[in-house]
């Protein structure tokens, strides 16, 4: 059963919660029921528990003025609503539970985040205090990082990956930028005030993702196949979702949401157990999206390879295309794009050369330690980029477990990769 405190104020939390009303006797019986320790739950210790589950989630444990003097959970509606209490103390819950499993973690598959949660904490820390940060961004489209000043708003979680939500003082106005997409960031002396009108979770209200913020929301229908209607059911996409009926073996539903891209996206995923009813614009948009991939695949296979060129990037170069990092190809020695090709050898490039490259390149000093660290990556692997990240000249040997980065600018790192490319030492890796 639970050992550490976090799990037994997740514990109180849960059986309150689950009771709405309880007296202390009814806890107490819980207690020992769940045989945390086979001895009474003391009242004293269950105070000091209301008040840090209170500090620590922000959520309040009342107790009726009058009648059987019941405990509650007064602002409920914290949970209920799904937002950041319930998300924290689902993570919270969860967390314990695997800590309390490591011997079979082997057996316990998670998500991964990217590595753009490196600069969480020191964004949260200027969000706290209201500091204006300097980003050193490159977005999958841009040819090269640029760096300005921002002020952070706030955070969002999205399909695994963090986005800041900051008004940029170049532009005057409020953007979206992808944590794994920062470079670099720096935390400035200059301070900011936060506006009023904003809200966070006003600001997404009516939009699924990131994007769309600006846009006027619209009603969009859907139809579905019985067994999607189920998952749609206990996993609603959006927090409007309203179900408006069943004919034969289908259900539909309604949104009161901007049609985004990311919405779009999340649509196409079911495929052909997902009609689109309205707008009619966007009915329009899929018809004519599955009539052009109707047209790809009918068109036959093809495959692309191609030689680095100079000043065009690193994406170009094939280390980005799409978001998706890649190896650079040597047109020369290609192989059959309908031959099954080759497992890659120890040599090939690691998928995260790039980010790790251009990271080193603010960070000046390398390590084992330090790859494992950010990039969330076994002593192995850090070790193999090492390694490639030493025989392409970009740090130096290793010095009682620390290298020297030896390119200063990230034009240097593109002349570095690129005299590879051009030597020899990067051929035949497939994209």
């Amino acid at each position: 059963m639970a050992k550490n405190l976090l799990e037994k104020y997740v514990w109180l939390v849960n059986t309150i919660y689950d009771a709405g009303y309880i007296t202390f006797k009814e806890i107490n019986n819980k207690w020992r029921e769940a045989d945390f320790d086979g001895k009474d739950l003391p009242l004293r210790t269950f105070h000091d528990w209301r008040n840090a589950i209170e500090e620590m989630f922000g959520l309040i444990i009342e107790c009726e003025k009058n009648g059987r003097y019941r405990y509650y959970i007064k602002n409920r509606d914290e949970i209920d609503n799904g937002g950041f209490r319930n998300w924290l103390l689902k993570t919270v819950s969860v967390s314990s539970l695997l800590v309390e499993n490591l011997k079979i973690k082997n057996r316990i598959l998670l998500e991964d985040i990217p590595s753009g949660v490196n600069f969480l904490s020191l964004i949260i820390d200027a969000m706290k205090s209201n500091s204006v940060l300097k980003l050193t961004y490159r977005g999958f489209n841009a040819d090269k990082p640029y760096s300005f000043n921002v002020h952070p708003y706030c955070v969002k979680l999205f399909k695994q990956r963090w986005y800041l939500v900051a008004y940029d003082t170049d532009y005057h106005t409020l953007r979206t930028y992808s944590l794994d997409r920062i470079l670099n960031c720096e935390k400035l002396e200059d301070s900011f005030v936060l506006p009023i009108w904003f809200n966070a979770e006003s600001y997404f209200k009516n939009t699924f993702g990131v994007n769309g913020v600006d846009k006027e929301p619209e009603e969009v229908k859907i139809r579905v196949k019985y067994d999607l209607a189920n998952y749609l059911r206990t996993l609603p996409i959006h927090s409007s979702q309203k179900e408006l009926g069943k004919k034969g073996g289908y259900v539909e539903f309604s949104y009161y949401v901007v049609p985004t891209i990311e919405l779009i996206q999340e649509f196409r995923r079911y495929g052909s157990d997902l009609e689109i009813l309205a707008p009619e614009s966007l009915r329009n948009k899929f018809r004519d999206d599955a009539s052009s991939l109707s047209d790809t695949y009918s068109s036959g296979q093809s495959q692309s390879y191609y030689e680095p060129q100079r000043n065009l990037g690193f994406n170009q170069l094939g280390f980005i295309s799409q978001g998706s990092f890649g190896f650079i190809v040597n047109t020369n020695n290609s192989p059959n794009p309908n031959s099954n090709n080759e497992s890659r050898k120890d040599s090939d490039l690691d998928p995260l050369f790039y980010e790790v490259a251009s990271r080193l390149v603010f960070w000046k000093v390398a390590s084992n330690r330090m790859l494992q660290f950010h990039f969330a990556i076994g002593h192995g692997r850090a070790h193999c980029l090492l390694d490639q990240l030493e025989s392409l000249g970009i740090v130096g040997p290793d010095n009682g477990g620390r290298r020297e980065v030896l390119v200063s600018t990230l034009e240097e790192l593109d002349d570095k990769i690129y005299g590879a490319s051009r030597n020899g030492k990067l051929t035949n890796y497939l994209l």
